[in-house]
C-alpha cells in the first residue's frame, strides 16, 4: 500500500509543478507579448509622425515597396503579439469580472473611435489616402479595426462567462455572507418542513434557518404567515424567543419526568414491599414527578401576533434586513429572478432588433450633425460617423451585440442591488 500512496503523492505533486510552470510561462509570455505590442504599435505611429507615410506622393516606387513590406510585417507581428497577450491575460485573469468588460470597451474604442478620431483630427485625410493610393497608411488605418475585432472576441467570451457565473453562483456568494447578519449569524441550517416547489415563495418556517423548538411555539408558524410581512420573527422578537424558551423548558421537564434518574441510587426496600411478595401492595413508582406545568394546547384561532411598540416600522424593517432568515429568502428570490432577466433582455432585443438598428442609425446621424456644427473649419461639413463606425452589416450586429451584453450586465447588477442592497 505504501508504494501506491507514494505514487499518488508524486502524481499530485507533479501536476502542481506542471500547473505552476504553465502559470509562470504564461506570465512571461504576457510580459513579452505586451512589450512587443507596445513596440510595434509605436513603430506604426512613428510611420505617420516621422516616417514616410505622410509624404507618400514624394516617395519613389522602391521606397514605397519597402515601406509597404515593413508595414505589413509589423502588422502581422502586432496581431500575433496581441493574440498571445490576450490569450495569456485571459488565462491568468479570467476570474476578474472587469477584464471582459474592459476588453469590450477597448474593442469598441479601436473599431469605432479610431476612425472618428482620425476624421475629427484631420478631416478628409482618409479620402486623400484613397485618392493617392497610400496603401501603407490605409493598412495601418484598417489595423485599428482588426485590433478591435481581436480584442472583442475574448472580451465577449469573458463577459458571457461572467454572466453565467452571476446566474449560477451569484446567490451562493451571497449565502457565505452570514457573519455580517445581526440576527441569526451563528444559527445552523436544519432540514426545512414542507419546502415549496419554488424556493422564493417559501414562508419563513420553510427555510433552513427556522429552528424546530422555536417553530412549535411561534405564532407566525401557527398562523401560516411570513415573519417579514408581520415584522415579528423568532430571530428578533424577544417575546417570541421567550415563549419558545419557556415551552422548551416545559418539554424538557416533561421528558425528564418520563424516565428514571440513572444517577440516583435505587433503594429496593422502598421501591418494592418485600412483606407482600404476591404484589398486592403497589410498588413505589421509579419515575420522578412532573414539576413543571405543561403549556396550554395551541389553538390557531386564539393565536395573536405580538405587537412590540418599542420599535418603529422603519426599525422593524431594518431588523428584517439584518436577519439571516430574510436574507435567505432574498437569496432564493435572486435564484428565481436572475435567469428570467438573462432570458428577458436578449428576447426583448431580438424582438426589437430592427427598431434598435434604426435608432442606432438615427443616433449616428444626429451625432454627425452635432459634430459638423461644432467644427472649427470655415465650411462646416458632415463627418458621416455612421459610415465610419458601421460600414457593413457585420459591424452593426457586433455593435448591437456588445450593447445587448452591456445592458444585460447592467440589468443583472441592478437586480443584485435591488435584492441584496435595497432588500426589495
Amino acid at each position: 500500500m505504501r508504494p501506491v500512496r507514494r505514487n499518488r503523492s508524486r502524481t499530485s505533486g507533479g501536476a502542481e509543478k506542471v500547473t505552476q510552470w504553465l502559470l509562470d510561462a504564461s506570465r512571461k509570455l504576457m510580459f513579452l507579448s505586451g512589450l512587443a505590442v507596445l513596440v510595434l504599435a509605436g513603430y506604426l505611429v512613428y510611420g505617420f509622425v516621422g516616417g514616410g507615410l505622410g509624404q507618400w506622393e514624394s516617395l519613389t516606387h522602391e521606397a514605397r515597396v519597402r515601406i509597404i513590406g515593413n508595414i505589413q510585417g509589423a502588422i502581422s507581428y502586432l496581431n500575433i503579439s496581441l493574440a498571445v497577450l490576450l490569450l495569456t491575460s485571459s488565462i491568468l485573469y479570467w476570474a476578474e469580472e472587469g477584464l471582459g468588460y474592459a476588453l469590450v470597451l477597448l474593442a469598441a474604442g479601436f473599431y469605432y473611435g479610431v476612425p472618428l478620431g482620425v476624421e475629427l483630427g484631420a478631416p478628409g485625410l482618409v479620402t486623400n489616402w484613397l485618392t493617392g493610393r497610400n496603401t501603407a497608411a490605409l493598412a495601418v488605418y484598417n489595423e485599428a479595426r482588426i485590433a478591435g475585432l481581436v480584442l472583442a472576441i475574448p472580451g465577449i467570451i469573458l463577459v458571457i462567462i461572467d454572466l453565467v457565473n452571476r446566474v449560477r453562483y451569484g446567490s451562493s456568494r451571497k449565502k457565505t455572507q452570514r457573519s455580517a447578519m445581526q440576527f441569526g449569524a451563528e444559527v445552523e441550517e436544519e432540514e426545512p418542513i414542507r419546502p415549496p416547489l419554488i424556493g422564493a415563495l417559501a414562508k419563513c418556517y420553510q427555510l433552513p434557518f427556522c429552528r424546530e423548538f422555536v417553530r412549535s411555539h411561534c405564532p407566525v408558524f401557527h398562523l401560516q404567515k411570513r415573519c417579514w410581512r408581520v415584522r415579528v420573527g423568532c430571530m428578533c422578537e424577544e417575546q417570541v424567543i421567550r415563549t419558545a424558551m419557556v415551552g422548551m423548558a416545559h418539554e424538557a421537564a416533561r421528558a425528564r419526568s418520563m424516565v428514571p434518574d440513572d444517577n440516583e441510587p435505587v433503594d429496593m426496600a422502598k421501591r418494592y414491599n418485600l412483606d407482600d411478595p404476591l404484589g398486592a401492595a403497589k410498588p413505589e413508582s421509579p419515575f420522578k414527578p412532573l414539576v413543571a406545568t405543561p403549556p396550554p394546547k395551541v389553538v390557531g384561532a386564539e393565536v395573536k401576533i405580538p405587537q412590540n411598540n418599542a420599535f418603529s416600522p422603519a426599525q422593524k424593517r431594518e431588523r428584517c434586513r439584518n436577519c439571516i432568515i430574510y436574507n435567505e429568502h432574498q437569496r432564493l428570490k435572486y435564484q428565481l429572478v436572475s435567469p428570467l432577466v438573462v432570458l428577458a433582455v436578449p428576447a426583448l432585443a431580438v424582438s426589437q432588433f430592427s427598431a434598435m438598428k434604426s435608432a442606432m442609425e438615427v443616433a449616428l446621424r444626429s451625432a454627425d450633425t452635432v459634430m459638423s456644427r461644432l467644427s472649427l473649419e470655415q465650411t462646416a461639413r458632415g463627418i458621416d460617423i455612421g459610415q465610419l463606425a458601421s460600414s457593413n452589416e457585420i459591424a452593426n450586429i457586433v455593435l448591437l451585440g456588445s450593447l445587448i451584453l452591456m445592458v444585460l450586465t447592467w440589468a443583472l447588477h441592478f437586480t443584485e442591488h435591488c435584492i441584496f442592497q435595497w432588500k426589495i
